[in-house]
């Protein structure tokens, strides 16, 4: 936009210069140097060839010569009113003065001091007369830049300066924690880190249509193989309320360079990056109790396998569907369980946690359903 005001104000400026005769030369070849003679008493002796140069200086026929002329004029004007002054000073020669006033009026190349001083104004009378453009044109370049810059900035400021979601965003179950905590700190970062949060379903009860879009895709597709494909939709319904994840593939939608080898559940983005997420769960099974006293030897089996498992998925993916980060989304059945898994993960040598990130999710309330 900028561009195109530069070149529309270069276009007008060029227009107005040309438009304008600015030839102020004046015709010096039909005058006489020295028609004007004093003697010792200082008297004009010759005044009539001022009179004859009066008459017969031309007019310019040009019709923008015509008020450049006029200009000029004025200039003379000024021109007589400064002679005029000096003929105040010089009280010995009133008739004197009085003709060079009038030479001045009509003929620039009189005496030496008055050609002096008429030159002088004709060129200022140019300078003034340019000054008037350009002050013309300058004060139509600042009103139409200024407009334009007003209107382009509220406008592009009112359309990106949208506020975002606030987090946890509406949904099944009451979240608090850790939520809203993925950004560059951790995608930039070739650490491994650690989440904690909870999720309390109180009395309600479950169903599918209670979970967002994306969960209930994942209810709908299924899994892969297990029974665990509940808990994969309460995980990326989390991720979506909380890091505002969208859902790009479903673990049956995957591509992978080996179809035998390690796989994910899901595949989200999460700020513009992919990011591939394994679900599992962390629940110690006692007939007839579902969340019995954490078996800190069984879950650190389960933990050191699943957290092995992302760099391994994550070296299988396709081309077409790979993903730069891995996340093992945990929901632990009580407060004792997500206790041992982050314990766990912290034990686990470097090389097996790589740059995971775990994310643990102590379930409350009427959670029966994803056990």
């Amino acid at each position: 936009m900028r561009g195109w005001i530069l070149l529309a104000l270069a276009a007008c400026h060029g227009g107005v210069v040309d438009d304008v005769d600015t030839d102020t030369d004046v015709d010096t070849d039909d005058t006489d140097v020295g028609v004007v003679e004093t003697d010792t008493d200082g008297v004009d002796t010759e005044t009539d060839p001022v009179d004859t140069e009066v008459d017969s200086d031309p007019v310019d026929t040009d019709s923008d010569g015509v008020e450049t002329d006029t200009e000029l004029t004025e200039s003379d004007t000024d021109v007589v009113d400064s002679d005029t002054d000096v003929v105040d000073t010089d009280t010995d020669l009133p008739e004197t003065d009085t003709e060079v006033a009038v030479d001045s009026d009509t003929d620039t190349d009189t005496d030496v001091a008055a050609d002096s001083d008429t030159d002088t104004d004709v060129v200022d009378t140019d300078t003034d007369t340019d000054g008037a453009l350009d002050s013309d044109t300058d004060t139509d370049t600042d009103v139409v830049v200024d407009t334009d810059t007003d209107t382009d900035t509220d406008t592009d400021t009112d359309t990106d300066t949208d506020t975002p979601p606030t987090v946890p965003l509406p949904g099944f179950g009451t979240i608090t924690g850790d939520c809203g905590v993925l950004d560059d700190g951790e995608w930039l970062s070739s650490d491994p880190f650690l989440f904690r949060g909870t999720v309390d379903f109180g009395t309600t009860v479950y169903d599918p249509s209670l979970l967002s879009a994306g969960g209930q895709e994942i209810i709908t597709e299924g899994t892969l193989g297990g029974s665990s494909v509940e808990s994969e939709a309460v995980s990326y319904d989390l991720l979506y309320r909380c890091e505002l994840a969208d859902l790009l593939l479903s673990e049956s939608e995957i591509v992978y360079v080996d179809p035998a080898g390690k796989k994910t559940d899901m595949l989200v983005a999460i700020d513009g990056r992919n990011v591939g997420v394994s679900v599992t769960r962390a629940l110690t099974f006692q007939f007839p109790n579902p969340c019995a006293a954490p078996d800190l030897t069984a879950l650190g089996t389960l933990i050191d396998r699943k957290v092995g498992d992302l760099q391994l998925s994550e070296a299988n993916a396709d081309p077409v569907n790979a993903w730069e980060r891995s996340i093992l989304y945990v929901i632990a059945c009580d407060a004792a369980h997500a206790d041992a898994v982050e314990t766990l993960f912290a034990n686990l040598p470097s090389t097996t946690r790589g740059d995971a990130i775990l994310i643990v999710v102590n379930a409350e309330g009427d959670d029966g359903f994803l056990y």
